[in-house]
C-alpha cells in the first residue's frame, strides 16, 4: 500500500480575490474563476486532511491488517462490508487537482486578454509604447493532458457569456477607468 505522506497546498486566495476585485474589477467570470479556485483550493486540501486521518488509522492499528487491502481498495470484505473511502479521497484529490489546474491557467488566459486590452486601450488613447504585460503559454500542459480540457468544464463555462449589446467604445471607456484605478 502507498501511504506516503503529503501536505495540502497553501495559496494566498484571499491576496488574489482582493486584487482581482480592487485592480482589476469584478467582471463575471474572472470573479468566478477566483471563487471556483478557492473552493476546489479547499476541497483538495480538505481530501489530503482526511487521508492523512485515515493513514493513521492504517499505522495505529484501528483498522485490522487483515481489513487493511479491503479499505485500501474499497473492495467488498468477506463480511459483505465496503469501505471506499480511501479510493474516493485519493479519486478526489485527483479531481480537485485537476480543477485547480484548469481553472489557474483559464484565470491566467483571462487575466491575459484583460491585459490585452487595456494595452490597446492605453496605445490608442495615450499613444507611444505602453506598458510590457507577461504572459503565461499552457499549450505544452494541456497537449500532454495534464490540463483537462475545456469539454469537461463544459457546463460551468456556458454560464458566462459576453454581453453582446454593450459597445466596444463603452467597454475601452471602462477599461481605462479600471486601468487607471490600477495603477494608482
Amino acid at each position: 500500500m502507498d501511504l506516503k505522506s503529503f501536505s495540502g497546498v497553501d495559496v494566498p486566495i484571499k491576496m488574489l480575490e482582493d486584487l482581482i476585485i480592487g485592480k482589476v474589477g469584478s467582471e463575471g467570470r474572472l470573479l468566478a474563476l477566483v471563487g471556483v479556485l478557492g473552493k476546489s483550493i479547499l476541497g483538495l486540501n480538505d481530501c489530503i486532511a482526511r487521508r492523512e486521518r485515515l493513514i493513521s488509522k492504517f499505522e495505529s492499528g484501528s483498522i485490522p491488517e487483515n481489513m487493511q487491502a479491503y479499505y485500501y481498495l474499497g473492495t467488498t470484505s468477506p463480511n459483505g462490508k465496503r469501505n471506499e473511502e480511501y479510493p474516493d479521497l485519493v479519486s478526489g484529490i485527483e479531481d480537485y487537482a485537476q480543477d485547480i489546474t484548469f481553472f489557474s491557467s483559464l484565470l491566467c488566459d483571462d487575466l491575459m486578454e484583460h491585459g490585452k486590452r487595456l494595452r490597446e486601450g492605453y496605445v490608442k488613447q495615450f499613444g507611444g509604447p505602453a506598458p510590457n504585460m507577461h504572459s503565461v503559454n499552457f499549450d505544452v500542459p494541456k497537449q500532454a493532458g495534464m490540463i483537462r480540457s475545456a469539454e469537461h468544464y463544459d457546463k460551468w463555462l456556458r454560464g458566462f457569456v459576453v454581453n453582446p449589446t454593450a459597445t466596444p467604445d463603452g467597454r475601452m471607456k471602462l477599461l481605462l477607468k479600471r486601468f487607471r484605478r490600477s495603477v494608482d
